[in-house]
């Protein structure tokens, strides 16, 4: 019973179970944005960036921004473009996830309120610093280690945050993300990885059938 509770054990469990939804990632979101903004938008930005936990709590706040980018049909959408490292690919050592207003709105307002506060919070210390100390000051979205990011994560949604990773690049292949876009979404040097990342069930092959 006791190895049901571990993280990793859910998707050793996949293949007799149906793959943790989305909609849960987002429950436990907004579940945390009530007791913790910082906590809520720590699970929100994991999921949604498909990235290393080491990669989201590197994040600068600086370097998140909102921008509307038009769509092929010519509609312009809003996103939240986040800019961050990729800490395992030597050749691009940083990437850039844009994430849709219209398709990740439940995650988004749960990442928000954090966003917003960071930035009021380093607003106000910038005015009291000298452009030497702003230099050396910690500008980071997160001021914790990824062992720290681990743990919130584990205590929230009872999962590993590499798998919620899995979860969301196979939510992308799934509906649709061309494999060029999602090699450059996950960071990869190339696609091999993505055979072993995406978490299929034999739910899977019988809508697929």
């Amino acid at each position: 019973m006791e190895e049901d509770n571990k993280p990793w054990a859910i998707q050793r469990n996949l293949q007799s179970k149906r793959r943790p939804e989305k909609q849960y990632v987002i429950d436990r979101a907004v579940y945390a944005k009530g007791g913790s903004p910082r906590d809520a938008c720590l699970v929100s930005l994991t999921y949604l960036t498909g990235a290393r936990i080491s990669e989201i709590v590197a994040i600068k706040t600086g370097d998140i921004k909102e921008e509307e980018i038009e769509m092929k049909d010519g509609t312009p959408i809003k996103h939240l473009v986040i800019e961050m490292p990729n800490k395992k690919n030597r050749k691009r050592k940083f990437k850039t996830i844009p994430l849709s207003y219209v398709r990740d709105k439940a995650l988004i307002d749960c990442a928000i309120p954090w966003i917003e506060y960071r930035r009021t919070q380093l607003g106000l210390e910038q005015a009291n610093k000298t452009p030497q100390e702003w230099e050396e000051m910690d500008t980071r979205l997160f001021g914790f280690t990824p062992t720290r990011g681990y743990q919130i994560i584990r205590e929230i949604t009872n999962m590993n945050p590499h798998f919620l990773r899995h979860l969301r690049l196979t939510e992308c292949a799934l509906t649709g993300m061309q494999l060029p876009n999602l090699q450059k979404m996950a960071g990869w040097t190339d696609l091999k990885p993505a055979q072993a990342y995406m978490e299929l069930n034999y739910y899977d092959i019988a809508q697929d059938w």
